[in-house]
């Protein structure tokens, strides 16, 4: 087990060595959605999820945090002593709807198992149908339409290093389809999760798409995947129910962005979220649109073991995107 932790510190610490983030490199990476969110609760909180993950879409955003949704408790005896008594629920769902700007439709759907005493197996798909287009010849004659979409399947395997330590790796492989092309690719995510001894603060660290595009769209040309480093710290407030959560994205191709939320759980069953995303600037069109880019809000609802939430995400003149997401155990 240790082994497996060290693993996975050491392969986010090689990945944030080498990283480079400059405009440069932008648009010079593959399968560009998987940088999208796929949880309405994390994009209404800005997406700063590496720390705070705790739920079934923890795998897309940090792995360590499934091995959070472990159903252990601790419970007191009669002599005052604390023992930890496994949970009954070992089964975890979770479906999200993206209707995401230029009228592209996403969807996420999760199913995790436990495994064992500590443990928690995943399988997740994440699909993108970007829609229909024109087909043209050069004289831009009308020869009907194409598609072209996108979908990565994942395993994930989450676990409870200790009281205060979680970890997670994830394998996935991706597939895009555009027109008559093709292109596939393997990648790896990895994340930590520390939890410090106030039992409210929370330090994660993950990286996310590395690995090599193994088949292009040409015979001749591979792309580099979109490898990005995420660190952060989530915190929840004493005596008052409010989490705040903060990031750092340090991403491949492209520049340092920072993502900061907080939700507030004092309205039980109803939860309220806010959040703000920096790269909101790179939607600035010079309209009075701009000052909304890179905020988000949104809410959710609980109901015995199960979430519902939606979330709305501003990209200024570009357009909004809305999630509804649906979570549970059984």
């Amino acid at each position: 087990m240790r082994k497996l932790v060290l693993f996975s510190a050491i392969l986010i610490a090689g990945v944030a060595i080498t990283a480079r983030a400059d405009n440069e490199n932008a648009g010079k990476s593959a399968y560009s959605f998987l940088k999208v969110g796929v949880s309405a609760r994390a994009q209404a909180m800005g997406g700063a999820m590496v720390a705070l993950a705790d739920d079934e879409y923890s795998a897309f955003y940090n792995p360590a945090g499934l091995g959070r949704l472990v159903p252990i408790t601790e419970v007191e005896d009669q002599y005052g002593d604390w023992h930890e008594v496994e949970g009954d629920i070992d089964n975890f769902f979770a479906a999200s709807y993206n209707n995401y700007v230029a009228d592209i439709q996403s969807g996420y759907l999760t199913y995790i198992k436990r495994q064992g005493y500590s443990g928690m197996l995943g399988f997740a798909v994440d699909y993108f149908n970007y829609g229909s287009f024109d087909r043209t010849d050069a004289n831009n004659a009308h020869l009907g339409t194409f598609t072209a979409s996108d979908i990565a399947i994942g395993a994930t395997y989450g676990q409870r290093a200790s009281k205060n330590l979680y970890w997670g790796l994830t394998a996935k492989f991706i597939y895009q389809k555009l027109e008559d092309y093709s292109s596939d690719g393997a990648a790896l995510d990895a994340g930590i999760i520390y939890i410090l001894g106030d039992d409210r603060t929370s330090i994660g660290l993950s990286a996310r798409n590395i690995g090599v595009q193994l088949k292009g769209l040409t015979e001749n040309h591979k792309d580099p995947l979109p490898t990005s480093v995420h660190a952060g710290v989530a915190h929840a407030l004493q005596g008052l129910p409010v989490n705040f959560s903060g990031q750092v994205d340090y991403p491949f191709d492209y520049d340092i962005s920072f993502k900061a939320g907080v939700e507030f759980t004092g309205i039980d069953p109803l939860f309220l979220r806010a959040g703000w995303d920096s790269s909101g600037k790179d939607y600035e069109t010079g309209s009075s649109r701009d000052n909304l880019g890179g905020f988000s809000g949104g809410f959710g609802y609980a109901w015995k073991n199960y979430h519902f939430d939606y979330s709305y995400s501003s990209f200024a003149d570009l357009g909004n995107s809305h999630r509804i997401s649906i979570s549970g155990g059984f």
